[in-house]
């Protein structure tokens, strides 16, 4: 229902949050965002939307990563 609908788009926009954290820490040290999500070498699961289960979409000439869900990307 409901309560388990909200759980799962905090879950994504927590994935996000941290995945984001990890690019910038990475390209602090390389100057440059990673060349893909694996080599950040995060756990599987937390480079995947939790409500379809889909990779999120990752742009590594920017570093940006997103979530093809309404209202993930809200903060």
């Amino acid at each position: 229902g409901a309560v388990r609908a909200k759980a799962l788009d905090t879950s994504c926009k927590s994935n996000l949050e941290q995945v984001r954290l990890k690019i910038q820490m990475d390209m602090n040290t390389e100057d440059q965002p990673p060349a893909s999500m694996e080599d950040l070498r995060l756990p599987a699961d937390m480079l995947k939307c939790p409500i379809g289960k889909e990779p999120y979409e990752y742009d590594p000439s920017t570093g940006q990563i997103h979530c093809k869900h309404p209202g993930h990307e809200e903060q």
